[in-house]
């Protein structure tokens, strides 16, 4: 593929990286664009590894969901095989393949012939994935396929990746929202400063064993209206 249908492929999916609100949109448009680059493949599927535990993130199809689901319920397959350590794993026929016999027969039930899957690196934290591509009839494979896999699985990983880094902001800044509104009701209700009223919240987390945010959100949801004089 010449490089500027290869970027015009990338960039018509990667518009919606960073809003987890589409992050499913996004990494179905990712797979879409997946097939339309690599010939003779006709489905596609994401698993995700989270410590271990397998699960299908986003399909094209609902056979693209069961063979993924296959491979995780197994645990084994290309797409769990790439999880241990290669860039890719490509097979060419499913048919004749041995090395997975708990994943491949049924899997050539379901008409998958050929796959293609490759290795996403979701975090530092070890969470893994695979952009697994599928085949009807065995496709003509070449290394240019097994490249293509590569850069629209590292376009996936890059769209769970920054979603997951606005969600965490997001949710910093509703915590730091919350805290510093209870801080201002507790100094109001008990004419304190802002350091006693923040120790207040902080023992109150202490004793409780609850989360400092939860402590805050009940003074606020305390106050007429849930809190919302305090916005």
């Amino acid at each position: 593929m010449p490089l500027n249908e290869l970027a015009e492929a990338v960039g018509a999916s990667a518009d919606a990286f960073v809003e987890p609100a589409r992050l499913d949109e996004t990494l179905r448009s990712i797979l879409d664009s997946a097939l339309e680059s690599i010939k003779g493949f006709d489905r596609a599927g994401l698993l995700i590894s989270v410590k271990g535990r397998l699960s299908e993130r986003a399909w094209t199809d609902e056979v693209a969901q069961q063979l993924d689901g296959l491979q995780a319920q197994a645990k084994q397959g290309p797409a769990v095989e790439v999880l241990k350590g290669p860039q890719a794993v490509v097979v060419p026929d499913l048919r004749h393949e041995q090395r997975w016999p708990r994943y491949t027969p049924r899997a050539v039930q379901l008409g998958a012939v050929a796959q293609i899957s490759a290795r996403m690196q979701l975090d530092r934290t070890g969470t893994l994935g695979s952009l697994n591509l599928y085949a009807a009839t065995e496709p003509a494979l070449d290394d240019e396929a097994r490249s293509l896999a590569e850069v629209f699985a590292a376009q996936a990983a890059v769209a769970i990746g920054g979603a997951a880094v606005v969600t965490n902001l997001t949710e910093a800044m509703e915590t730091r929202k919350v805290i510093g509104q209870a801080t201002g009701i507790l100094m109001e209700r008990y004419r304190i400063d802002e350091a006693h009223a923040f120790a207040y919240l902080r023992r109150e987390s202490s004793h409780r064993n609850v989360k400092l945010r939860e402590i805050a959100k009940e003074i606020v949801q305390s106050l007429p209206g849930g809190g919302r004089a305090a916005t």
